[in-house]
């Protein structure tokens, strides 16, 4: 028994203007067929004559990345955008023959160009992972007219463990966040999951009182209200919302080791756990469940496990 997920987080938009976040930093990305803005450092013009055929800018989180491309009269283009600590920097995966012009500079397949200095960047982004069996297109502009949770969760679940810590967003936006995860993905965020503190649109949601602090900081409390359905402390699936039916969530973190959890028909079917301690854990599993199998033994729901460090422990047969 192995618990994977198999689906790869790659929102994207055709949209030009597409504002974007770049993940491990606090930085948004606008994107143009023939240019690109980093907001507060700077915009840097692109070599491309259009109209531009498929222009798509992507939030790439199995890379963090984020990439632009497009089809111009001079050929296709590919570029990556991507933060680490010694800055932000541009690669050109695929350009024309004849190379792309950013900026002053005229660069060729593969080349890089550092673009800003050392900012503020996750340095230790977390590998939770979590799928709620959604294998829609991931085309933000029909994600936002549907605004199924199961398609969004997962994203911001990922998303929210990638950006630096910040200070903590307060106001009516940060206060429905807590309340109602729908509602916040509506007034709390733009473009490609680009957080803001107010809602813009004013679809009197929340009140038109002004949020303060760093709205980057929201990313992170949404990765925490996912969680909690996941996991409190070691409570499995204690809090599952209901149309969360069925879904796997991989590399949960615990002081005492790392979990993944398979579940449908809202019922725990899987748990593995990888133990990092010796002596006794407890796991909570969901009101209903009696008992569980690990390994050959049969374990009551609450009773306590001896386990070691180093070893898995898998969890199966269910029953009430």
């Amino acid at each position: 028994m192995v618990i994977r997920i198999g689906e790869k987080l790659k929102p994207y938009s055709h949209q030009p203007g597409t504002r974007v976040v770049l993940p491990l930093s606090h930085c948004v990305v606008q994107a143009f067929p023939a240019l690109f803005r980093i907001e507060g450092a700077g915009e840097w013009s692109l070599g491309v004559t259009g109209p531009v055929k498929e222009f798509t800018v992507e939030l790439d989180l199995e890379h963090n990345c984020v990439w632009m491309w497009g089809h111009g009269n001079e050929g296709y283009y590919r570029l990556k955008l991507e933060a680490s600590e010694t800055g932000i920097a541009l690669t050109v995966d695929r350009a024309p023959a004849a190379g792309i012009a950013v900026g002053s500079k005229m660069l060729g397949r593969k080349e890089k160009l550092l673009l800003t200095g050392t900012g503020h960047v996750c340095t230790k982004p977390g590998h939770e992972r979590l799928s709620l069996g959604n294998w829609k297109a991931q085309d933000w502009d029909l994600v936002q007219r549907r605004m199924d949770l199961k398609e969004i969760a997962p994203i911001l679940f990922t998303l929210g463990q990638r950006v630096p810590t910040a200070k903590e967003a307060k106001g009516p936006v940060a206060d429905v966040l807590k309340k109602d995860l729908k509602s916040f993905v509506r007034v709390g965020m733009s473009g490609l999951f680009v957080p803001r503190l107010n809602d813009e649109l004013h679809q009197g949601i929340v009140s038109e009182e002004r949020g303060h602090g760093d709205p980057f900081s929201l990313l992170r409390e949404a990765y925490w209200q996912i969680r909690i359905c996941l996991l409190d402390g070691m409570k499995v699936l204690p809090h599952l919302p209901h149309d969360w039916d069925a879904g796997r969530a991989t590399g949960l973190q615990t002081g005492v080791g790392e979990i993944d959890i398979e579940w449908s028909k809202r019922a725990i079917r899987q748990m593995e756990f990888r133990s990092v301690v010796n002596g006794e854990v407890t796991f909570q599993f969901q009101k209903g469940i009696g008992s569980c199998r690990v390994g050959k033994e049969r374990l009551k729901n609450g009773e306590p496990l001896i386990v070691e460090a180093l070893r898995t422990y898998r969890f199966d047969r269910f029953q009430k």
